[in-house]
C-alpha cells in the first residue's frame, strides 16, 4: 500500500461536523460512548456508539450550520457521522479491523493499490476509504463483500467519523486527512476481476434519451 500521512486529530464534535458540512458532506449525530456505556442508555445496545440520536435517523443529515449546532448544544455528548451515497457524493470503502486490513491489503496487491484518498482510522482499529461518487451510479450499502470484513458504503448509508468515540475508548481519527490529500474517484480496475456485479454498479447508469 503507499505511504500516508501520519494521523491527524479533529479536536471537537461540532468543530468536526462544521468542517464536514463546508465541504457539502451531509453530518448527523449518533450516539456517543461514555463511561463504556453508550448514551442511548440501553444495556443491551448493539450499536454502542453509532445509532443515529434524531428520529430519522439518515434522512435528517444536514449541511445546514444552525442546525448541526443545535444538536451539539449545551456540549450534549454526541459521535459526529456522515452520510454516504449522492446526498455528500462519497462513496467509502469500510475495513473491520485487523481481519478487514489483511483482506485488503492482498486484494491491492493482487489488483492495484486504492488511489491516494482520504482515509480515516476507526475507533476499532479498521479503516475508511472515502472516495468520490462515481458519477451516474446507483450503489447502496453492501456487508461482507465476498465474505470479507469488508463493506461498501453508499445510498443512504452512514459512516461514523473523526473525532469520534467508539466502544473501545479509541478515537476514529484521520489518517490521511481530506483537506490534505482531497477525495480521489474509485478505481474500477480490480473490483471489475473481483466483483463484477460491483463493477456494473460503479459505472453510470444510462440516462433517457
Amino acid at each position: 500500500m503507499s505511504s500516508i500521512p501520519a494521523p491527524v486529530a479533529t479536536s471537537q464534535p461540532l468543530e468536526a461536523a462544521l468542517r464536514y458540512a463546508a465541504r457539502g458532506w451531509q453530518v448527523l449525530p449518533v450516539h456517543a460512548v461514555v463511561n463504556g456505556r453508550c448514551t442511548c442508555g440501553k444495556d443491551d445496545c448493539q450499536s454502542p456508539g453509532k445509532h443515529p440520536r434524531t428520529d430519522r435517523g439518515v434522512y435528517d443529515a444536514t449541511t445546514d450550520p444552525s442546525k448541526i449546532r443545535d444538536w451539539w448544544r449545551n456540549g450534549s455528548p454526541a459521535n459526529v457521522a456522515i452520510r454516504t451515497g449522492l446526498a455528500s457524493r462519497l462513496l467509502v470503502v469500510d475495513i473491520d479491523g485487523e481481519a478487514g486490513l489483511r483482506a485488503i491489503e492482498d486484494l491491492q496487491r493482487q489488483h492495484g493499490a486504492f488511489p491516494p484518498t482520504a482515509t480515516a482510522i476507526t475507533g476499532g482499529g479498521g479503516r475508511h476509504f472515502l472516495f468520490r461518487w462515481p458519477e451516474g451510479a446507483d450503489i447502496g450499502n453492501l456487508t461482507r463483500v465476498h465474505g470479507l470484513p469488508i463493506d461498501v458504503r453508499g445510498r443512504n448509508g452512514y459512516i461514523v467519523s473523526p473525532p469520534s468515540c467508539h466502544a473501545s475508548g479509541q478515537h476514529y481519527v484521520w489518517q490521511a486527512d481530506p483537506e490534505a490529500v482531497g477525495i480521489r474517484m474509485p478505481s474500477t480496475d480490480w473490483p471489475a476481476r473481483r466483483s463484477p456485479a460491483l463493477t456494473r454498479r460503479l459505472r453510470p447508469t444510462r440516462r433517457p434519451s
